[in-house]
């Protein structure tokens, strides 16, 4: 205070007298301290005095997704700096909203820097990607993107994902190498033939190809997992359980009765034809015509078999079915807990 109270009277006295040298040097002295440096900030922050008394514009900063130390410092200081170019070009405002993009491990190194330590923004970026270089993507070169291929159980979304993200790191590639290479690095069939026939002339083009590829793909994978319980349960008739049931009938006489499957069977909610219903609606269980064996019960009718000797209630074959498909994890909203 005794300090400031002389540089006050100097200031004064120097008016007094009329020389502008002392004013001058008082003007030098609140803007350097003894080392020439400039001031230190009084707050606990990084910055100079000089970056703390920049005005800031009345509205409030852009929003800005705010990097914790896992993704590229390069990627997130081109959004921030894209951000701030709508908001202010002032190089001490960039510097004090700079934090406000940071969080996580960031934020903490952020608060880590000794105060007065920065005096510009090209300190601050130099700073960050010096201390998250380990999380900087390398780039990659035209000849890498040449020899990426899909995996021959890949599935078209997943490598399109990979191709996309490989062109983003290459520089220097324009759209229609992209797009010619990517035939080329499709395995054999019927996308990279489509491609090869008539090749998309825009980004635009090959997306929303590619795009509906993807969807036809998905919708075969969604219609094998359908049909996968149906395939399996053919191949379970088809399969001799025992000499019992690989005995055919004989002519004029009543069938071979077919014993159960399992042990223990689920309990259910409804009824085993409401369940068939079920199952059937959803392409779970395909009816599975048998001819009625001579002399049958014609009151009786089976649904499953679409036939007539034994009901769909009764049905051996479809009880053993419906829990097949019970321990295969369908049907569950018919089973009692």
């Amino acid at each position: 205070m005794t300090e400031d109270n002389n540089r006050t009277g100097g200031h004064n006295e120097g008016h007094r007298d009329g020389h502008n040298d002392d004013h001058n040097s008082d003007h030098n002295d609140s803007r350097h301290d003894d080392s020439g440096r400039p001031p230190r900030s009084p707050e606990l922050l990084p910055f100079t005095e000089v970056v703390m008394q920049a005005l800031m514009p009345d509205r409030p900063p852009p929003q800005i997704e705010k990097f914790d130390g896992t993704i590229d410092p390069e990627h997130h200081l081109r959004n921030f700096v894209d951000s701030m170019a709508f908001y202010s070009k002032s190089d001490p405002v960039k510097c004090t909203a700079f934090s406000l993009s940071l969080k996580g491990e960031a934020l903490e190194w952020y608060y880590t820097l000794p105060p007065n330590s920065i005096d510009n923004f090209h300190t601050v970026t130099t700073l960050f990607k010096r201390q998250f270089s380990a999380n900087r993507r390398e780039r990659m070169s035209a000849a890498e993107l040449v020899n990426l291929k899909q995996g021959r159980d890949e599935p078209l979304r997943t490598f399109m994902r990979r191709y996309s993200e490989a062109a983003r790191r290459v520089k220097g590639v324009t759209h229609e190498f992209i797009i010619n290479n990517l035939p080329n690095c499709l395995k054999p069939g019927h996308v990279s033939e489509s491609l090869y026939a008539k090749l998309p002339k825009t980004m635009e083009e090959l997306q929303e190809k590619m795009a509906k590829f993807i969807k036809m793909e998905d919708q075969i994978h969604y219609r094998k997992k359908l049909e996968a319980p149906i395939t399996e349960a053919k191949r379970e008739d088809q399969r001799p359980h025992d000499k019992g049931r690989n005995r055919k009938p004989l002519r004029g006489g009543p069938p071979v009765p077919l014993g159960p499957c399992y042990d223990h069977y689920a309990r259910l909610t409804v009824l085993r034809e409401k369940v068939f219903e079920k199952a059937l609606q959803t392409n779970l269980i395909t009816v599975r015509r048998r001819h009625s064996p001579r002399g049958a019960d014609e009151s009786k009718t089976c649904r499953f078999h679409d036939n007539r000797g034994h009901s769909t209630e009764g049905c051996q074959s479809l009880k053993d079915e419906i829990e097949r498909l019970i321990c295969a994890g369908y049907l569950r909203e018919f089973v009692k807990v």
